[in-house]
């Protein structure tokens, strides 16, 4: 009978492992033995406190240490059979398992395998308590203990090397992703498990051995690379070679030779860049004394000390600070892209630690969630177990190491200290002692004392992400204490930093279409010549020597001029003053900015400058606009100064505020009263930190500019905001009183519940309020009906004024009340599970029946020169959509602002109050298409919702017709199906542009995506391919350089195309000539020189030209249609270089034949010559703007290649080349084979002007 293995004794749940040993084995009869999940009992350190080893694991041969995938130890494994055992965790002698969850039973195990729950959420109490020396003897028995724990913190590995190859193995080949799991940190250093990944950080593609064949595998997965290497390795068989090796080799050579040292040069850069990261030093905090660490080198479980203005190396809890309060701010726009500093906590129990070096002595662990990628969110638990006396410091600090010592300072405290961020511990106990039960639910005994010292009581708390610290973020102010919880890939700044989709330009797929035609020629041809031999003899053989003879058709330098063209053009826009600060983020790109059909905008900040301006305040007796604000602010000062004259006391104020009410009278004095709760709510419910700058100047810090505008508001009518921390809200009102606030929780904003709250008691009556603020959308169903019903009409007021509109609303709290929520609240913070859901449960009951205050209106200005820019795309056939999350009256009223909807257009809005079901989304759309085309077509977010569930197709379709639309109450999900649906089904090429977090994953959706550096940080713009400033910037972006760039490149391709062809189609008519024989006319330096230095030079130089004067195209913007439509690079166009290629160089070829003179050589000489000019004049007839450069590499392609004719003698005849006859042949030729294009061009021209000559003519 086979008996289930125990978990391991006060072994913390989540590392119980499940096993059973055989009733045959000489163990079953023992006690029980230990197990740990995911093997993390083997990567304990060899010699563990008595606070962190796990039980005895046995003595010698009577209890077995069963842990990984080994059941017993291999010496007393039994017999290989398989029994059918259920397993089942089983309760701990001496540990205190309380609350496990979701554990699954397994049955067919092997003895050699211990099964495991991966599903399992589990919480316990204390860390196990068992002697080092036990552990030892155990882990001295069980040699397998060392090599359990998975490298990355994932599942067991066994540690020989082809195991952990194998794991390694199909990670990589079989795309298995490592299984993340939690981790328990002691502050010792000691860690559950016990291998992490290296904080080293490599963003480096190659390294020394794996540079050269990476590149080159790269490299050949493209066709027409593998082609030309087949071509030149096609030259070693003797029967199919038409010329040297090198002729074939070296083109290809030279390609490759470009793409490796870019490769190189990149990468180099990239290494130079990780090493300066990974050398940045600081101080890891030991009880032997500070050690000087290198980023590289810090591990999880370190305590690292991160000075002010340091970036933080490694994702860390945040466990001490220089600043008296416990707090520090961060930076996080490397992480975020936020710009606006963020507020962090120190765990409360280590930052009332006497000193730093404390830390050293204090006992305790930390248990926290495996790594993940959501930045917003965090979840465990840190314990301490045991806090040393304040007597006889430890002295770990000295000197310029002093800076975390009590009492020490830094530059960045004094910027904390302004913006009220000092000393609240006392009013910190003096709140927990007034919750009552708060901390008794937060403290855990533990068993038998064996989790503390002297029968201590362990101190737990839950751990958010306000005490975190992010890799890659900088600290702000102070210098703080950080345990490393997560390294290297597991940081959630690398997490995050996955490679977004490489995008393919339509130009790129067009060009990519075109080399698969030429394919298609070469292979044509080759048959034909073949088959004009009547397919005589060994014709296979011939078949691919002709295909060798004309693989020039396929232009393999034809990638790389397009590369290094769209690096031009990327410098041309970074360097244009005009819109400075311009980026350039996905450099294969600038062609597509002159094809934009869709340009799909976010509106705030984006159409707008994002800075708030406040214009209204409705409490619903009266309303408060710009005109009535001197009167809102008597009202404030006359109660205020009546309140201060009544009781000059801390007293007073309250006392006042019913008194001011009383004396007034009547309704005006229930406005004043009105007036001023509300405006008392925008001064206290908020994030907003008064920052002192220099001339004791305040500024407020916050991370969105509609609250900095509702706190500035406040402050312009008396009620200042001096104080704010995360304890305490000091205001200064009229008279100079002064009204300070306890804040006993706060509830931060988020986009999902789009309000925020707080509870505040007030120190001179000790009574409690709760304050909220948010969108109607979510406020008005948590409003008593009374006194309410007119907030629906005035928010629609308010929108179609275009403001935005908040709701203020409160509820006053009595003890019992805020009691009963504090230890609810506070047991759903420190639960370990399903802790969000817990947490929203309880603050949505506590929202119940509140009050309405007031609602506020802010305006947001449009930015510069919207309008004409947006008059400007619409002129250029670019149909603008705005995808935004305000409310359809305010979107309107933007849209029509901003010139999105003209004067001729009319407004059909589709709304959810109308339209509540799918058909009858159908059946508006129907009437919608059936109506006026001129007509901007305004969606809200559930009938959006409903069409892209549906019928998406159908509602692009009828969305594509109108002029604009606008898409309200829209979701960043709800975006980026937008942006796909409009590719997917239009075919066209779309353009998104936002400047928040929201519009990020629209802007990568999107062909080309542009970000705006602007008030809600840069993460748009890092995500984007285009990072510009302001929105009118999009205008000189699109229509000059998206004009420009597309025009050059699509004359650049077929040019070198052309060159390809022209010297197939001489080589075909050769042939043909002299009898379908595969011999090659040109051979050697010339056949190698006509690709490269002799015509790469003036081809190349066509980036540089420019069709049309800046003035005349920003004059006639319908001029941009002409590219979207892509009559500049179309099936059209390359047809007509094939022809001018066949024309050439039958031209060419039979004038050299006609007037050679009984030479080989003079037919090669005259042909090549003509070939090279003819090359030239092609050149210069398609260049519209000359610029210095042109001319240069015009001249000194001549000069080269007259110099190669006396190099090269046995390719030229000096005595004839030196002749008049030469150069009148050869000019005969050249003119015969140019002259008559440029005339049919001209002709062509008169009878068919180009649209600018139209335009300019009206």
């Amino acid at each position: 009978m086979n008996a289930p293995l125990r978990p391991a004794p006060d072994l913390p749940v989540d590392y119980c492992l499940l096993s059973a040993i055989d009733a045959s084995s000489p163990s079953s009869t023992s006690s029980s033995s230990c197990s740990s999940s995911a093997s993390p009992l083997s990567s304990f350190p060899s010699a563990f406190p008595a606070s962190v080893a796990p039980r005895a694991l046995g003595r010698r041969r009577e209890e077995a240490a069963c842990t990984g995938r080994r059941g017993v130890l291999a010496s007393e494994r039994p017999s290989r059979k398989r029994d059918s055992t259920r397993y089942r965790p089983l309760g701990c002698e001496h540990g205190d398992l309380r609350a496990v969850k979701g554990v699954e039973t397994h049955t067919q195990a092997s003895e050699d395998e211990v099964v495991m729950s991966n599903e399992r959420t589990m919480e316990w109490d204390h860390p196990p308590a068992v002697s080092s020396a036990d552990y030892e003897e155990a882990v001295d028995d069980a040699p397998v203990l060392r090599s359990l724990a998975g490298r990355r913190g994932i599942c067991a590995e066994d540690g020989n090397c082809l195991q952990r190859f194998c794991a390694w193995f199909s990670r990589m080949c079989c795309g298995v992703q490592p299984q993340y799991r939690e981790r328990l940190l002691y502050l010792d250093g000691r860690t559950i498990p016990q291998y992490f990944p290296s904080n080293a950080i490599k963003n480096t593609k190659y390294n020394i051995f794996t540079f050269l064949p990476m590149v080159l595998l790269q490299q050949f997965k493209f066709f027409f690379n593998l082609f030309y290497l087949a071509v030149a390795l096609a030259q070693l068989l003797p029967l199919l070679q038409v010329g040297p090796l090198f002729t074939y080799l070296a083109p290809l050579v030279f390609v490759q030779f470009v793409t490796i040292a870019k490769e190189a040069y990149d990468d180099y850069k990239r290494y130079v860049r990780d090493r300066e990261m990974n050398e940045q030093g600081y101080k890891r905090l030991t009880p032997e004394g500070p050690k000087d660490v290198a980023a590289a080198q810090i591990e999880v479980g370190h305590i690292i000390q991160i000075e002010a203005n340091q970036r933080v190396p490694a994702d860390v809890i945040f466990l001490r600070t220089t600043d008296k309060s416990g707090s520090c701010f961060i930076r996080t726009d490397q992480l975020d892209g936020e710009t606006d500093w963020k507020l962090r906590r120190a765990v409360h129990c280590t930052q009332r630690l006497s000193s730093p070096s404390d830390l050293c002595r204090a006992s305790g662990w930390c248990h926290v969630e495996a790594p993940r990628q959501d930045i917003d969110e965090f979840m465990g638990k840190f314990v301490l177990t045991h806090a040393p006396s304040p007597s006889s410091p430890l002295t770990v600090f000295s000197g310029e190491d002093s800076s975390l010592v009590e009492g020490g300072e830094t530059e960045g405290e004094s910027r904390l200290e302004a913006g009220g961020l000092e000393g609240g511990r006392a009013k910190r106990e003096k709140t927990e002692k007034k919750r009552g039960g708060d901390e008794e639910q937060l403290t855990v005994s533990t068993h038998d004392g064996r989790g503390s010292r002297d029968g201590e009581q362990p101190i737990v708390e839950g751990l958010t992400l306000d005490n975190v610290l992010w890799a890659n973020t900088v600290v702000a102010s102070g210098s703080v204490l950080g345990l490393a919880i997560y390294t290297g890939k597991e940081t959630r700044a690398t997490m995050n930093a996955s490679q977004a989709t490489m995008k393919v330009g339509q130009f790129d797929l067009e060009v990519n279409l075109m080399s698969k035609v030429l394919f298609g020629i070469l292979a044509l041809l080759a048959f034909v010549l073949v088959a004009l031999r009547r397919l005589e003899g060994i014709w296979p053989i011939y078949f691919l020597r002709f295909v060798l003879l004309l693989s020039s058709i396929i232009p393999i330098s034809l990638q790389v001029n397009l590369v290094m063209a769209k690096t031009l053009y990327s410098i041309f826009i970074m360097r244009d003053r005009k819109i400075k600060d311009t980026l350039v983020r996905t450099s294969t790109l600038p062609e597509e900015l002159g094809r934009v059909d869709f340009l799909l905008s976010d509106k705030t900040g984006t159409l707008t400058q994002n800075e708030m301006c406040f214009k209204r305040l409705h409490i619903g007796r009266a309303m408060f606009a710009e005109e009535g604000l001197q009167e809102l602010k008597t009202f404030l000062e006359n109660h205020f100064l009546r309140s201060h004259a009544v009781s000059p006391s801390d007293n007073g104020p309250p006392a006042g505020r019913d008194r001011g009410r009383e004396e007034i009278g009547g309704r005006r004095g229930e406005v004043a009263h009105a007036a001023v709760e509300a405006v008392r709510a925008l001064s206290l419910c908020h994030n907003v930190t008064p920052v002192k700058e220099g001339d004791s100047q305040i500024i407020f810090q916050a991370a969105s500019p509609d609250e900095v505008a509702l706190v500035s508001f406040a402050r312009d009518m008396g009620v200042k905001l001096v104080h704010r921390d995360e304890h305490c809200i000091r205001l200064e009102v009229p008279g100079g009183a002064t009204l300070e606030y306890t804040v006993l929780t706060c509830f931060p904003f988020s986009s999902e519940s789009k309000r925020m709250g707080i509870i505040l008691r007030e120190v001179a009556t000790q009574k409690i309020f709760f304050f909220v603020k948010g969108a109607e959308a979510v406020m008005i169903p948590r409003l008593q009906p009374k006194g309410s019903h007119w907030l629906q009409e005035e928010c629609d007021n308010f929108a179609r004024q275009g403001l935005r509109t908040i709701v203020l609303a409160h509820k006053e709290l009595d003890e019992a009340q805020y009691e009963l929520f504090a230890s609810r609240y506070a047991a759903a913070r420190a639960a370990m599970t399903d802790r969000q859901a817990r947490v929203r449960r309880e603050i949505e009951r506590l929202e119940e029946d509140l009050k309405l205050l007031g609602l506020t209106g802010v305006e947001d200005k449009l930015q510069n020169d919207v309008p004409a820019t947006l008059e400007a795309l619409r002129h250029a056939g670019v149909k603008v959509w705005m995808l935004t999350g305000d409310k359809v009256e305010t979107a309107t009223c933007i849209a029509v602002s901003a010139g999105l909807k003209a004067r001729q257009h009319s407004l059909t809005i589709l709304s959810s109050q109308d339209i509540r079901t799918p058909s009858q989304t159908q059946e508006a759309l129907e009437r919608f298409a059936m109506g006026p085309s001129e007509s901007v077509l305004v969606v809200d977010g559930r009938v959006l919702g409903c069409a892209l569930q549906h019928f998406p197709h159908y509602f692009v379709r009828v969305a594509a017709q109108a002029p604009a639309v606008v898409c309200c109450r829209c979701s960043p999900t709800q975006k980026a199906e937008v942006v796909r649906y409009v590719k997917k089904f239009t075919g066209r090429r779309a353009c998104a542009v936002g400047d928040g977090g929201n519009d990020v994953s629209m802007i990568q959706a999107a062909d080309v995506g542009i970000g705006i550096v602007g008030k809600e940080g840069r993460q748009a713009s890092l995500a984007a391919d285009f990072s510009i400033t302001q929105f009118a910037h999009l205008r000189r972006l699109l229509l000059w350089h998206g004009r420009n760039s597309y025009q050059r490149s699509a004359k650049l391709a077929q040019f070198v195309i052309h060159r390809g062809l022209i010297i197939a189609f001489i080589q075909v008519i050769f042939s043909a000539i002299f009898y379908f024989i595969p011999l090659a006319i040109f051979q050697g330096w010339l056949q190698v020189g006509y690709a490269t230095y002799y015509t790469m030079a003036p081809v190349f130089s066509l980036v540089l030209d420019v069709e049309l004067p800046e003035n005349v195209v920003f004059m006639f913007p319908e001029l941009y249609q002409t590219l979207k439509n892509g009559r500049v690079l179309s099936v059209k166009t390359f047809f007509g270089w094939v022809w001018k290629s066949i024309y050439q160089a039958a031209v060419v070829m039979m004038g050299a034949i006609a007037l050679f003179e009984n030479s080989f050589m003079n037919i090669v000489s005259i042909t090549f010559t003509a070939l090279i000019l003819a090359e030239l004049l092609n050149v210069a007839s398609e260049i519209q703007t000359w610029h210095p450069l042109m001319i240069a590499s015009e001249i000194c392609t001549v000069m080269i290649y007259i110099f190669s004719m006396f190099i090269l003698r046995s390719y030229f005849d000096i005595t004839f080349i030196m002749t008049l006859t030469f150069w009148a042949k050869v000019s005969a030729v050249t003119l015969v084979s140019w002259v008559p294009i440029q005339i049919f061009k001209a002709v062509k021209k008169t009878l068919q002007p180009p649209q600018h000559a139209k335009l300019a003519s009206l």
